[in-house]
This record gives structure tokens, C-alpha cells and sequence, in this order.
């Protein structure tokens, strides 16, 4: 019932609902009830929620510790990268796949190097979340789960990279795809009306070029 009223007063969202919400969090003897306190708490940006969570990323079931890596993600997002990079390197699987979901997720170009180093870990499945999560950060698509050759793609793109807020193939996806450097005679159309991108280059089997043609054309 306390869990339930939790939920209903972070719906409410004001002064004086966060003022009861971290009431029930700080002094009730119930478990459940201060968790969804802190879930409340925590959607309506309030300090005293994340730091909750932040609490429960040292406790000693699995569960508890995903379940705080997925709230640190939702609600607190680039405030939590630290976090939840941290949890990366957590001992048990599902936590550490929390996390990579999470910071795909997010969107944030501070995601892309601890991802990579992440394509180094042990367990195969990880390996693979965290390449999916690079691509759809990046829009590149073709390196697989080679950490070398995303650690060597990084260093030639990180000072130019964007994030695609939307996901999708923007503008600035362009940058984000080619580093020519003056290989390759290119230029772009883009026809606003349509919403279509055409791309013309002159090196047609360069890597960067097809890369960049496929994710504009997405």
C-alpha cells in the first residue's frame, strides 16, 4: 500500500509530495516501500533518490544492484555516467548488461570509449551488447566487436564525433561516419523537401565512403 501511495505522490510532483516521499524513504522500516519512494524520488530529479540508488550499487544481491543500475540510467542519466560506467565492471553479467543498455540509452559521447573498453570483456554476450550499443551511438557499423578497430576509429573521430540525439542518421552523421582527410573527392545533397540524402565520391570502395552512404541512406 506505502509502495503504491509512493508512486501516486511522484506522480503528483510537487514540493510537498517530494518533502513526504523522502520522509517515507528515510524512516520507513519497510523495504519495498522505501524503494518505491526512491523510484519516485528519483523521477522527479530529487537528489535524495538517486543517491539511494547510488547506495544500493554495493549491495550484495545481483538483483538489487541492476535493478539501481537501470534507475541511475532512467532518471539520472548523465549525472549517473560514472555510475553506471562503474558497473561495467560489476562481477555478475546481468548487472553488467544493465549497464551497457543503459548507456546506449543515455546518448552521450562520454559512453563511446568506456563501451569500447567494455568489448574486452570476458563473457561473449557482453561483448556483443556493448558492440550493438557502439553502433547505434555511432552509426558504424561495420567494425564488429573488435576492440582494436574501434579503439583506432576512436582516436581518429573523437574530437569531431556527435551523438544522433534521435538515433537516426542526421546531419552531422557525415562527421561522424568519414575521416577522409582529403583521400577522396566528396560532396553531398541533401534535398530538403524529400528529406532524402544522395552522396557522390570518387573513391567508391573507400571504407569511410560506403560507411557514410549507409548511414545517411538510414
Amino acid at each position: 500500500v506505502r509502495g503504491n501511495a509512493a508512486r501516486a505522490l511522484g506522480e503528483i510532483g510537487d514540493a510537498a509530495s517530494k518533502e513526504a516521499l523522502a520522509k517515507l524513504l528515510r524512516d520507513d522500516a519497510n523495504d519495498t516501500a522505501r524503494e518505491h519512494a526512491a523510484y519516485a524520488l528519483a523521477s522527479l530529479g530529487a537528489d535524495e533518490g538517486l543517491n539511494w540508488f547510488r547506495e544500493e550499487l554495493k549491495a550484495k544481491e545481483a538483483s538489487r544492484r541492476s535493478r539501481a543500475v537501470k534507475a541511475l540510467g532512467k532518471y539520472g542519466k548523465e549525472k549517473c555516467l560514472p555510475e553506471l560506467a562503474a558497473a561495467l565492471k560489476d562481477r555478475e553479467v546481468r548487472v553488467r548488461t544493465e549497464a551497457i543498455v543503459q548507456l546506449g540509452e543515455i546518448r552521450r559521447k562520454e559512453a563511446v570509449e568506456v563501451l569500447i573498453a567494455t568489448l574486452g570483456d570476458e563473457d561473449y554476450k557482453i561483448r556483443e551488447r556493448a558492440r550493438s550499443a557502439l553502433e547505434k551511438l555511432t552509426l558504424v557499423d561495420d567494425l564488429g566487436s573488435d576492440r582494436a578497430k574501434w579503439e583506432q576509429w576512436w582516436v581518429t573521430n573523437k574530437d569531431k564525433f556527435k551523438v544522433s540525439a534521435s538515433g537516426k542518421a542526421e546531419p552531422h552523421v557525415w562527421e561522424n561516419a568519414v575521416s577522409l582527410k582529403g583521400e577522396a573527392d566528396f560532396k553531398k545533397h541533401v534535398e530538403e523537401g524529400r528529406g532524402l540524402v544522395a552522396v557522390d565520391f570518387h573513391l567508391a570502395n573507400n571504407p569511410d565512403c560506403i560507411r557514410a552512404a549507409r548511414a545517411l541512406d538510414g
